[in-house]
């Protein structure tokens, strides 16, 4: 079982990447990680050259090619991060943005190429006081990025407020990043 984590925080020890390393505690398979603001991709321009491929791939030759390998190879999907303004961060959501190239093999290629039954989940941090919708914008766009690559999400976890109380000494949240993990096994 091969996890393909996208991880979208600019701290590589904040209350993301805490949440993250107790998923991983928990987790038993392979892991490919991807540091989205350490990952030089370049932004979507819409060119289309994606809508003749017969493979979901995009014309612009960077660090993207790789990921779409790791994309297809995935058994499982984890996207940690912190949320921006109800969205991904700008690092993540260029990576995101660029998974047009499966919409659009979906669309004009029928989806041959992309493979069934995947599952996903999600580690989502914010800063505001906890709140009933706080997590509804990046849920959003999580949902058709994961609906393109033919996942499911099956769990998520959900920590606001961590301007007051760290992910490490959140003892709630910790759990549901363990309990994730197994979720996914």
């Amino acid at each position: 079982m091969k996890a393909l984590i996208l991880f979208g925080s600019p701290r590589k020890h904040g209350h993301t990447a805490t949440l993250l390393d107790a998923f991983l505690e928990t987790w038993s398979g392979d892991v490919e990680r991807i540091d989205a603001f350490r990952t030089p991709v370049r932004s979507c321009v819409d060119c289309r050259a994606c809508w003749k491929t017969e493979t979901p791939r995009c014309a612009i030759d960077d660090e993207m090619q790789r990921i779409y390998r790791l994309i297809d190879e995935a058994d499982r999907f984890v996207i940690a991060t912190p949320v921006n303004f109800y969205g991904f961060p700008a690092p993540l959501k260029a990576i995101v943005d660029r998974c047009q190239c499966y919409w659009a093999h979906m669309r004009f290629q029928k989806g041959s190429a992309i493979r069934e039954g995947r599952k996903a989940g999600a580690i989502l941090v914010g800063g505001a006081p906890p709140y009933e919708k706080q997590f509804d914008g990046i849920l959003g766009g999580l949902g058709h990025w994961l609906y393109d690559q033919r996942a499911t999400l099956v769990g998520t976890v959900k920590m606001g407020g961590s301007d007051k109380l760290a992910a490490a000494d959140n003892q709630e949240a910790l759990a549901a990043s363990r309990d994730l993990a197994n979720k996914l096994l």
